[in-house]
């Protein structure tokens, strides 16, 4: 009788939150659907300001947000059946909030500020050639546009679902879950202890940043698609019996990454490089390989820096592209060229401002934007990361190992070579900090083991206590 009346109470508790959170996603909709840029082709092909918008196409959205519940819906299930009963009640409880913010939450912001997400979805809409900035788009791949091989996977999604928004979303949803899947696997690869374990699934899942972005038709959580299956099969190759097909994967990656950002490819070939010829070493304790190396690598960098004639010739060109892409991007006022970190005297100056770009260009925003209503939970996360990295310094002799070798060479170059970019923007900082993330919160989780296995029985023993006051 008493389990009949708490099956009751379920049931009512149920229908109640149901008929609220419908509320709230109709109230969202009503109210921020106009913004969707169901928009056709206009004169200029390119919204030059808000006003240059054309006429809208005949395109209901809830019709277009119907269908695309469905495909979540669709997904929720398949969860439920392909992963263990381990994980798939977490993976959908984590599918479910992602999808919720990127299908609703999202329209709010993307409300108040403008994106270069709409542009992309009107091209490929409407099958635009050219676009003011974004140039030439009639090329299946592009070896000079990486736009136009961003947009390639987008006009496959709009030939299938023709001018679906929402399906758009829903695609990112799917890199951002297969993301998540393939950050656990990477884990267990490294440190098998971790299988089974539910707070690195959150951990990396409900990271703000990784949610907030993969929520926008940007090519920041395509790379990372690619960087993820690539870092997994770099690490599970066997050198000694490596097959072909393997190692082919591996090219096909880097190569689909390079026609997207050129530099992040560039970054992988130089880590996977020292990666494999470290294989001698591997006898050695790796720390001190790791400082060796890392002691050459400064010495070298510092007199190259400083009294090379090669980077004199150099760095007039690369200060001039640095420059042009914050007047013609970012609006950056010519005058006040002398806060740009390569640009700020001299260079024993920039060696001295060093340490700032750095920590800007990982943790940025940070404290003092925390009550900056639009940066505040980006702060908390990037106080939490820096939080881990001061305590994985002190596993760093216990938890290194020759894999971890690999993803701190990755993540540290990968950070030095956005320095430059991310300097002066927080938001494009933010965005780009992602794609260093991805194998930041790899190479954190690793060296905090033994937190993570800690917090891991906590949320055990929680989703435990809950599931006992259910049944009863």
């Amino acid at each position: 009788m008493l389990f009949k009346k708490n099956m009751a109470k379920n049931k009512i508790l149920f229908i109640i939150l149901s008929c609220i959170l419908f509320t709230i996603i109709y109230l969202i909709s009503f109210n921020f659907s106009e913004n969707i840029p169901y928009y056709l082709k206009n004169i200029t092909d390119y919204f030059v300001n808000l006003e240059d918008k054309p006429f809208k196409k005949n395109i209901n959205v809830y019709l277009d947000l119907s269908l695309n519940v469905l495909i979540f819906l669709s997904i929720f299930i398949f969860i439920k059946n392909f992963f263990s009963n381990n994980l798939s009640f977490h993976l959908q409880l984590i599918w479910l909030i992602k999808s919720f913010i990127s299908l609703f939450i999202i329209m709010i912001y993307e409300t108040y500020f403008g994106l270069d997400q709409t542009q992309y979805f009107l091209f490929v809409s409407n099958d635009s050639q050219y676009a003011y900035h974004f140039g030439n788009l009639d090329k299946f791949i592009d070896l000079k546009n990486p736009t136009v091989n961003f947009l390639l996977p987008l006009k496959i999604i709009n030939f299938i679902f023709d001018s679906s928004w929402f399906a758009q979303k829903n695609f990112q949803n799917i890199l951002y879950f297969i993301s998540l899947i393939y950050f656990y696997k990477t884990l267990i690869l490294i440190n098998p202890k971790l299988k089974n374990n539910l707070i690195i699934i959150y951990f990396y899942g409900l990271t703000p940043s990784i949610l907030f972005f993969s929520s926008f038709l940007t090519k920041d959580f395509l790379i990372i698609s690619l960087l993820k299956i690539l870092i997994f099969n770099i690490l599970n190759l066997k050198y000694s019996r490596a097959k072909i097909l393997d190692i082919s994967l591996i090219v096909l990656m880097i190569f689909m990454i390079y026609l997207l950002r050129w530099w992040i490819a560039a970054t992988i070939i130089i880590s996977w490089t020292i990666y494999v010829y470290s294989t001698p070493f591997k006898n050695f304790k790796l720390t001190y390989v790791f400082q060796v190396f890392t002691f050459i690598v400064c010495v070298i960098g510092i007199y190259l820096f400083t009294f090379s004639l090669y980077f004199t010739e150099l760095e007039f060109l690369i200060l001039d592209k640095i420059f042009a892409r914050f007047t013609t991007e970012h609006f950056y006022p010519p005058e006040n060229y002398n806060t740009l970190f390569l640009n700020a005297g001299n260079k024993f100056d920039a060696i001295k401002l060093y340490p700032i770009a750095l920590s800007k260009t990982l943790f940025n925003p940070f404290i003092k934007e925390l009550f900056n209503w639009k940066f505040t939970i980006f702060v908390l996360e990037n106080i939490i990361l820096f939080l881990l990295l001061i305590f994985s310094f002190k596993n760093f002799k216990q938890s290194f190992t020759r894999k971890c070798f690999f993803l701190l060479l990755l993540f540290l170059i990968m950070a030095h070579i956005y320095i430059p970019i991310s300097y002066l923007n927080t938001g494009t900082t933010l965005r780009y900090a992602i794609q260093i993330k991805y194998v930041f919160l790899i190479y954190l989780v690793i060296m905090n083991f033994e937190l993570f296995f800690k917090l891991d029985q906590k949320i055990k023993d929680f989703f435990y206590i809950q599931s006992l006051k259910l049944s009863k």
